[in-house]
Formats: C-alpha cells, sequence, structure tokens
C-alpha cells in the first residue's frame, strides 16, 4: 500500500479552500492585535454602507503619526463587486491601504508581512 504524500503547498490550498470567512476574520483580528492594531469591524454586513470594507485597523506609528488600512475579507473563491471596487477606489484615493485577504494570504504570511 503506497502513501500519498502532499507539498506544504497543497496542503496550505486544501487548509484554504476549507477555511470560512468568519475565520479568516477572526484570525486576522487575532494577529492585528499581536501587532499593536486596533480593530473595527460592522458586527454585520447587512448594516454597513454597501461596499465599505470588513475590517479598519489602525495602529500608532508614532507620537504625532498613525496608519489607518482597511481590509476586505473574502473566501478563496469570493469575488470583490462593483459597489466594493469603487469603495477600495476612493480609499485609496485618500492615501490609505486597501487590502484584500483571503484565506491562502494568511496562510501564506501575506497578512503577517502587511501587519508587522
Amino acid at each position: 500500500m503506497a502513501i500519498e504524500t502532499m507539498t506544504p503547498d497543497e496542503y496550505r490550498k486544501i487548509l484554504a479552500e476549507a477555511m470560512s470567512e468568519k475565520d479568516l476574520q477572526a484570525d486576522v483580528r487575532k494577529k492585528a492585535t499581536a501587532h499593536g492594531w486596533r480593530a473595527f469591524c460592522w458586527w454585520s454586513s447587512q448594516h454597513s454602507p454597501a461596499g465599505w470594507p470588513d475590517l479598519v485597523l489602525v495602529r500608532e506609528v508614532n507620537e504625532h503619526q498613525a496608519r489607518m488600512v482597511f481590509v476586505e475579507l473574502k473566501s478563496e473563491k469570493g469575488k470583490v463587486g462593483p459597489e466594493q471596487e469603487e469603495v477600495h477606489r476612493l480609499l485609496r484615493l485618500t492615501g490609505h491601504a486597501v487590502y484584500v485577504w483571503r484565506p491562502s494570504s494568511l496562510l501564506s504570511g501575506r497578512v503577517e508581512e502587511a501587519l508587522a
């Protein structure tokens, strides 16, 4: 009987496809808090303005400056809608970073890198 093995990338792909947006948000908020960010999210997307990102993160850079970023969370196959794209464009015009993170972003280390 042969035992099949998988690569780390194959394993991450399976994990990413199984992760819900709710679990992704919990993990991102935990990592953000660990890096000194304060997180705000709407308690229900039904009560948020159309297209508004899922998370707003803010962190002090120094005593005279803070950084604020906006985060849209999507399942691995979730799509960013036209209203979301427009809100993201407007937020970027204000000079803020806007990220779209998926489970693969978390598992690859891209989330951690952006929060550091």
